[in-house]
């Protein structure tokens, strides 16, 4: 082998190892943009998890939960959860058709989070409901809501459950109108009675 033959082996061997170790530096140079932009919105237990999520209730007792919105849009969002309870038999919110659900809200909470942040909405849950599956009222936070809704008894299961829903809305800046943001978190709760 000749001096110059050896001397581009060289060369060649010293750029590859310089690839190597310049790879994580180009790496962040070359990546693509974020093209999906999305919210998360999880339901969170009083230990701040998804694993004791309430599920048989018991009247006038407080059941904390937390909602978790991490915004992954781009820009600053200004969000709105709206609180909603439902028998069997009302309407829901509806993935398929990535429609909300056609009833008022009980409660409205408002949050902003700039891009990439976690923000936590606390709730403490209270239902008032009789033994034959009259709900009363519910509680959110200290303020009470007026439900007086007879629930649907279920006979597969032999009781009477109620789902308490929260449906997540966003601000639109270019239409300046609050729209669905196709996402929602559902507890069916079964009722102790």
């Amino acid at each position: 082998m000749s001096f110059q033959h050896n001397k581009l082996l060289l060369l060649l061997i010293v750029a590859i190892i310089g690839l190597f170790v310049a790879s994580p530096f180009l790496h962040q140079l070359t990546v693509a943009p974020q093209s999906e932009y999305f919210t998360e919105m999880a339901l969170l237990d009083s230990n701040h998890t998804t694993t004791l999520y309430p599920s048989n209730i018991t009247s006038d007792k407080h059941y904390p939960l937390y909602i978790e919105l991490t915004n992954h849009i781009g820009h600053t969002a200004d969000y709105t959860v709206e609180v909603k309870f439902r028998d069997i038999n009302q309407s829901g919110p509806n993935s398929f058709n990535h429609t909300s659900s056609t009833l008022p809200p009980l409660e409205n909470y408002k949050l902003s989070a700039d891009n990439n942040q976690t923000v936590k909405l606390p709730l403490d849950i209270s239902f008032q409901f009789n033994t034959k599956g009259y709900v009363n009222s519910l509680t959110i936070n200290g303020k009470t809501h007026n439900i007086s809704r007879q629930l649907t008894f279920n006979t597969q299961r032999n009781n009477y459950y109620g789902n308490l829903f929260f449906e997540l809305w966003i601000y639109n800046q270019t239409t300046n109108t609050l729209q669905y943001h196709e996402r929602y978190l559902s507890l069916w709760l079964r009722l102790n009675t």
